[in-house]
């Protein structure tokens, strides 16, 4: 079992060694074409957090610190990663994960969310993982759906 606090670190140590300003529960990377949002949020009936990660499209207008749940792209981090279901949904469970799941999550931040964000800064590889389905499991708003279904990028 591990404590909000050491859960909260987990991720935040991470993203900002990445290069994420925070705000509150929330994580932003400004990009050329896009800002990538990573938040965490609590599930109201039990010790289990949900790691949403959102893109906005710059295409479709500028915020400088858009809501996760306001993004053009918006989903779980599970979904993205379905191999590493269990694990993530371990690791988010306060009353179910250990320091190896602390471990872990800090490695897949920076191994795999951070390097999948940074690439989704671009709007060719947005473009690139919405037509290989990648963005299937989540909520793509339909103006985000219209630019990335253009050929052009």
């Amino acid at each position: 079992m591990i404590n909000k606090k050491e859960f909260k670190k987990a991720i935040a140590e991470p993203l900002r060694a990445s290069g994420f300003l925070s705000r509150g529960q929330t994580w932003y990377l400004d990009g050329q074409d896009a800002i990538a949002i990573i938040n965490i949020q609590k599930y109201e009936y039990s010790e289990m957090y949900f790691i949403n990660v959102a893109f906005w499209l710059k295409a479709l207008g500028y915020m400088e610190f858009p809501p996760a749940h306001k993004c053009h792209l918006d989903f779980r981090v599970e979904s993205l990663f379905p191999q590493h279901r269990e694990l993530l949904i371990a690791s988010c469970t306060l009353t179910e994960a250990d320091e190896d799941n602390v471990r872990w999550l800090k490695a897949f931040i920076v191994d795999e969310l951070v390097p999948f964000c940074r690439e989704c800064l671009q709007q060719s590889q947005l473009k690139i993982f919405y037509k290989e389905g990648r963005f299937l499991e989540g909520m793509v708003r339909k103006e985000a759906k219209t630019v990335l279904s253009n050929g052009s990028s």
